[in-house]
């Protein structure tokens, strides 16, 4: 193999001595772990001694010994630096492949190369080889030693045997009867698109000088915002840095979400991503600011870090908060080159047992621009699923597209395609499939406000049973993360550096600003309306299986009061049409003085009036009882009173009270004391209007000619109002008295 940081015979090869005599050779098949044949070590207690690496006197315990294969497994102490296993090939066809191996026969034991080809396979496994007539035979010395299958480019076995009338015919023992002991790291050290975690602390390299800086700064502030542009490493460098530093300390660490309180404990919080509130709810985001700051000037031994991406700061200023920006944010430079190289290398040595192809450190280094920190991750995670026995390689890297063009490539892996060979049915079925996907990867994403997107997490349990499996799947290629309940993607790399997502979010650029409105308002509890509600009528429509559950709920509670409010103006205008009639029939009756007619009209009145109060039962059931009650007392013989009449019973049955109906119009906000004896109401446009004694007979109310652009709250005990006005700003009412 060319170009590789030392042949792989080189770092693997093993002399076995017994004292000062050598008994042949071996070579490491896993970390410290080396075969050779059975017959080599016979009664002895050998060493081990690594010739191309300059290393000896090793200790070497029998793991395993078979010898009727003729197969030794042995453990060696403490192997040297630089000793690796050899990149294994098991293959069932090896014919005419040319081969190398070295060995140490009498008189030569710093070893000798030999050459030649592989002939084919013979009884009892074995493999025969012919050797380059004028060079050095296989001989005693060689039992032992790997063969190495230049076309394979790896060791396909174990030379066991030579022939004693041909000096040029050897054999060798295949790779697949030295068994289980033949294995490679079994630990991925690189985490691909995800963030490094507290348990990958001791991969987690080169950034050894930013966590010293780091919880400095958290010590003396108290409060740290660490920033930086997407990619740039915050994440793992507080998760897996930070963390561990604090708890190592003794220091107890919580990580909150989005919406946990703050815990009543000292200790370090952690508030990883925050960009994604602020995107999501900048008001909300700055509010959670605020009361962190203030949180902390309270507690002395509390200590709070956040990340977030830079361009997240201007959403975050606000008057209140400011002074506590200016004083956390700490930004995070990118890597230099030496701190990448480490990054890149040292997890690698940290597992043991791998290596890197001569000058592949230095084409990733030379790949990897701004911000492609993920990618060079993600490569080297996908370098170590395509090793090459013990080694990182140059094909591997090409084939997966270096570092720029790994992510698509890995990516575009999880998307069905449909080909030539597909029925008609199949490539339907790809094609559905893929559009899935699509809906999926787009619904966890939002503007960012900027031209850009972000990520945007989603209730597992709000998809469909087909999404929820699909993102199970695409969670199990790393292109999604599941935590608990909740579904996001991997990382920011897959929005700004995926050319098939970007298209599709270009593509949904007008329903993802939509689907963005309708989110704040749904979280702000105002129903749609008018333009806003026709708009949304469309678009569920149009994209319903791209909504979550929860909105198209929203979407459809506001049709629902909608239609509520139309037909409630419905039976008003009926209502005033029959007593418009019944007003001109009363004054015929009255101007012609005829009773019969009197009675006639009456019940005519009666019936007409029961209709309207049958109609207005779902849309007001208020308004519905009156015109029950109202029909009965025009005509109480009418079969039509009696029939609405009962039909009140039986919807007011159970109730208790009616309210004022002022307390179940529409509202902005809603606010109570402690015991809910007074409640404040914000109308639209109308102000606040405040209740007292909602629990007794006779409630009282007062209207606040106030309007408020903001939060509103009463105190526990109902006697103090606070609102944010559009002109005075913040402003306190006395309730004490209504």
């Amino acid at each position: 193999m060319n170009g590789l940081a030392v042949d792989p015979l080189d770092s693997a090869l093993v002399r076995l001595r017994d004292g000062r005599r050598v008994l042949g050779a071996g070579f490491l098949i896993a970390p410290g772990i080396a075969a050779t044949c059975a017959h080599v070590i016979g009664d002895a207690a050998p060493t081990a001694d690594f010739p191309l690496l300059g290393s000896d006197g090793h200790g070497v315990e029998v793991l395993e010994r078979d010898d009727e294969r003729d197969v030794a497994i042995l453990r060696v102490t403490a192997p040297p630096a630089g000793a690796l296993p050899v990149p294994a090939r098991v293959s069932g066809e090896v014919r005419d492949h040319r081969f190398r191996t070295i060995g140490f026969p009498t008189g030569h034991d710093d070893g000798m190369w030999v050459t030649g080809r592989l002939v084919g396979a013979q009884g009892a496994g074995r493999i025969q080889m012919a050797q380059d007539t004028g060079h050095w035979h296989i001989e005693p010395g060689f039992s032992g030693a790997p063969v190495w299958d230049d076309e394979l480019a790896g060791v396909v076995g174990m030379v066991v045997t030579t022939t004693a009338r041909n000096a040029a015919t050897a054999h060798l023992v295949p790779t697949t009867a030295l068994g289980d002991a033949w294995t490679t790291p079994s630990r991925n050290p690189y985490r691909g698109l995800r963030s490094f975690r507290q348990e990958d602390a001791e991969l987690f390299r080169g950034r050894d000088d930013d966590i010293e800086r780091l919880a400095g700064l958290v010590a003396e502030r108290r409060l740290v915002a660490v920033a930086g542009p997407s990619g740039s490493g915050k994440s793992s460098l507080v998760r897996a840095g930070l963390v561990p530093k604090f708890k190592q300390a003794g220091t107890p660490v919580v990580e909150l979400g989005p919406h946990d309180d703050l815990p009543g404990t000292d200790g370090l919080l952690v508030l990883d991503q925050f960009e994604e509130a602020v995107v999501a709810d900048p008001a909300a985001a700055r509010q959670r600011l605020a009361d962190l700051a203030a949180a902390l000037r309270r507690r002395p031994s509390l200590r709070a870090v956040l990340t977030l991406r830079s361009r997240s700061l201007d959403e975050l200023i606000s008057n209140d908060t400011a002074d506590d920006l200016n004083r956390a944010v700490w930004f995070l430079e990118p890597m230099s080159r030496d701190q990448l190289a480490a990054a890149v290398e040292e997890p690698a040595a940290a597992i043991g047992g791998l290596a890197f192809e001569a000058g592949l450190v230095q084409r990733i280094l030379d790949d990897a621009g701004d911000g492609t920190l993920p990618l060079v991750s993600l490569v080297l995670e996908q370098l170590w699923e395509h090793r090459h026995g013990a080694w990182l390689t140059h094909d591997a890297y090409e084939h997966l597209g270096r570092v720029p063009g790994a992510l698509s490539r890995h990516a575009d892996s999880a998307l069905p395609e449909p080909d030539e060979h597909d029925t008609p049915r199949q490539a339907e079925h790809k094609r559905q499939r893929r559009t899935k996907i699509r809906h999926l990867l787009v619904g966890l994403t939002r503007p960012d406000g900027e031209g850009g997107h972000a990520r945007r997490s989603g209730q597992l349990a709000e998809l469909g049973e087909d999404l929820q499996e699909i993102a199970r799947e695409l969670a199990a290629e790393r292109l999604l993360v599941i935590e608990d309940t909740r579904v996001n993607l991997a990382h920011q790399a897959l929005i700004d550096h995926w050319p098939q997502l970007r298209a599709w979010l270009a593509e949904d650029a007008d329903f993802l600003v939509w689907q963005a409105k309708v989110d704040d308002l749904e979280r702000s509890g105002v129903l749609l309306r008018g333009a806003a509600l026709d708009e949304a009528t469309r678009w569920l429509g149009r994209r319903e299986q791209d909504l979550s559950q929860r909105s198209a709920s929203f979407i459809r509670r506001s049709l629902t009061a909608e239609s509520r409010s139309r037909r409630r103006w419905i039976t008003i205008t009926a209502i005033s049409t029959t007593l418009a009639l019944v007003s001109a029939a009363l004054t015929a009756v009255a101007i012609s003085n005829s009773a019969e007619l009197d009675r006639t009209l009456r019940a005519t009145n009666s019936a007409l009036i029961a209709q309207q109060a049958n109609l207005a039962t779902d849309a007001d059931a208020g308004t519905a009882l009156q015109l029950a009650l109202a029909s009965w007392r025009e005509d109480p013989g009418s079969s039509d009173a009696r029939g609405a009449l009962l039909t009140q019973l039986a919807t007011w049955r159970g109730a208790e009270r009616v309210l004022p109906p002022q307390l179940v119009d529409e509202v902005d906000g809603i606010v109570a004391s402690a015991d809910g004896n007074v409640l404040a109401l914000i109308k639209p446009g109308k102000g606040v209007v405040v209740w007292w004694g909602l629990l007794t007979p006779h409630p009282t109310s007062r209207t606040i000619d106030e309007d408020v652009a903001g939060a509103i709250t009463i105190s526990p005990d109902g006697k103090w109002l606070a609102a944010v006005g559009e002109e005075a700003g913040l402003r306190v009412w006395d309730l004490a008295t209504p």
